[in-house]
């Protein structure tokens, strides 16, 4: 029998939801979608014994902390991260933005997308911070239009990214945009 329930990406209803399903025993988990909810949903799933699956959770903690019961089946935000400064590298920019989301997914990318670039001798040129349900990107953006980058990299899904690119475009901006897998 399949059980769902929605964790609403609010990292205090993954353990809520973790626990209800410890409750009914049940067999498994596929699940969480976001690294800061699954990071601590984790933990009551590992105190039961319950195996847990993600697809998508990225943050390196989740499978750092050692439980035997986690696993993901994607690449972690420390890979991720220096493959996409690679491949804005590859484009020979100079100069590069970063903004992130302030969630577990989206600032632990951006970080490993900043550290490969300066590493690699690319300019950082701004690196602001937003949230996963802002709509309105236009203070950050201008900030970083009179920075001038090459490319803009934005840590976070595409519910706000999306967003973040169209107003971008409306402001004139017409630098790189480059995401991660969220």
């Amino acid at each position: 029998e399949l059980m769902s329930e929605d964790d609403q990406a609010d990292p205090k209803l993954g353990p809520t939801i973790a626990q209800k399903f410890a409750d009914a025993k049940v067999a498994g988990v596929v699940g969480h979608l976001n690294s800061g909810v699954t990071i601590p949903a984790s933990a009551v799933y590992n105190q039961a014994g319950i195996p847990m699956v993600s697809g998508s959770a990225t943050n390196p903690k989740l499978t750092e902390q050692g439980f035997k019961v986690v696993f993901r089946t994607v690449g972690r935000d420390d890979q991720q991260g220096p493959a996409v400064a690679q491949y804005l590298g590859g484009m020979k920019l100079k100069k590069v933005a970063i903004v992130d989301d302030a969630t577990a997914y989206g600032e632990g990318l951006a970080n490993e997308v900043e550290k490969t670039l300066k590493a690699s001798g690319v300019t950082v040129v701004a690196r602001e911070k937003t949230n996963d349900k802002a709509t309105d990107f236009k203070a950050i953006l201008t900030k970083m239009k009179g920075r001038s980058p090459d490319a803009i990299f934005y840590g976070g899904m595409d519910a706000t990214g999306g967003p973040m690119l169209k107003q971008a475009r409306e402001l004139g901006i017409k630098a790189v945009f480059s995401f991660g897998d969220g």
